[in-house]
């Protein structure tokens, strides 16, 4: 698996030189404006883009009369992790985008110590109720599919229906006035469309802005962010249920070994000694103390962790109660590293890769390696 991991990264890289040259070797284009560089086509497109679907969204999501607007009403559930259960709710959001419809949460079965719209804004400011005139049922027959509300009882029920016609309104392709330009501007198109749905789900309320806002402060300068010489790297190691019957286990020196090789290869490009700061995040707090240990024989890294974030992950029954922000606080870290090494498997190392392809600020290209599967979304269609 790790060679399948090394050969994803290779090909990875590859799409980005593709890209490259796909602007180096044509003539100019009439997309590019006059005096503008590659790279500033590149940022001026998708924020572009990035702007057009959070415009998008935010139309579908506050209509101008929600007695009027067709609604799609998405029982969520607590029976998988955070991770699981917000790329759920994105699930959800990209569908009621497909089908032009508002979504609303049913958080009822989802609450377990911290309330979802505690640490969360809700999906829409004007329209939280799924009242219409007529129901019906997602997969069920007749009339169903062109009531005004659409009621999903289980996330299960979306995926797995496959009949005509609820299969046509799931969201497994980019809408056509997409295709052409995502593929122009990224080299992960699927990553780039789920992350912009996942920057809408997961706007934060201002007290939790400000929780994140001063870990990140605390992250940066005990890493030391303004040292050109220090690189900020992330891992995210998954264990305890995970590993019972959906991921391979991985050694912490597997995860190590990615970062050595990204370590010396900054060094051949930038021309001086390189080293790096880890930011290591796990639900099993004896990875850490793993760590710790073999942080002691490495002169190119030193780590940085939070023990009492892993303790409370380790309680799989707690997701939802301080296990929920703590595990909050490990993505919103993770992603603020240069280059993390995690698995696609895990929901979470998935989630990281999102928020980082829509940060514009950074640049997504191999800052993501994971050890195990290609990043994938459900069964939706990569083709561009």
């Amino acid at each position: 698996m790790i060679l399948q991991a090394r050969i994803l990264y290779f090909i990875k890289v590859s799409c980005a030189v593709v890209i490259l040259c796909y602007f180096v070797f044509l003539p100019p284009s009439p997309l590019l404006q006059q005096n503008e560089s590659i790279q500033e086509f590149i940022h001026r497109e998708r924020a572009e883009l990035a702007d057009l679907v959070q415009e998008r969204i935010n139309a579908l999501q506050n209509p101008d009369d929600c007695a009027k607007a067709k609604k799609l009403v998405c029982m969520v559930h607590s029976n998988c992790g955070f991770g699981c259960t917000v790329h759920h709710i994105v699930y959800c959001l990209m569908t009621g985008y497909m089908t032009n419809r508002t979504v609303i949460l049913n958080l009822k079965q989802l609450y377990k110590g911290v309330p979802w719209n505690h640490v969360f804004l809700p999906l829409s400011s004007t329209c939280l109720e799924g009242s219409g005139i007529s129901y019906g049922v997602w997969g069920g027959g007749g009339s169903n599919i062109s009531a005004q509300v659409v009621k999903v009882s289980t996330f299960r029920t979306m995926i797995s229906n496959k009949e005509s016609p609820w299969e046509a309104l799931r969201p497994t392709r980019f809408p056509p006035e997409f295709e052409s330009r995502l593929g122009k501007v990224s080299n992960d198109p699927l990553i780039w469309w789920a992350g912009q749905f996942m920057a809408y789900v997961m706007r934060l309320r201002p007290d939790t802005e400000k929780s994140i806002r001063e870990a990140k402060r605390k992250m940066r300068e005990g890493m030391r962010y303004n040292d050109s010489s220090i690189i900020p790297i992330g891992i995210h190691v998954r264990r305890t249920d995970k590993l019972i019957k959906e991921a391979e286990y991985y050694p912490l020196k597997a995860y190590l070994s990615h970062v050595e090789r990204h370590l010396r290869l900054r060094e051949k490009i930038e021309g001086k000694a390189i080293s790096g700061h880890i930011f290591l995040a796990s639900d099993e707090p004896k990875v850490i103390e793993e760590a710790r240990k073999l942080e002691k024989n490495s002169c190119k890294w030193k780590l940085w962790a939070n023990e009492s974030i892993a303790k409370d992950a380790e309680k799989v029954n707690n997701r939802f109660r301080s296990g929920m922000l703590g595990i909050l606080m490990d993505v919103m870290l993770l992603a603020d590293c240069d280059f993390v090494v995690c698995t696609f498997s895990s929901s979470i190392c998935k989630l990281v890769a999102e928020l980082k392809e829509v940060d514009d600020a950074k640049d997504y290209r191999g800052e993501v390696v994971s050890l195990d599967d290609p990043f994938s979304f459900f069964d939706f269609n990569t083709t561009v």
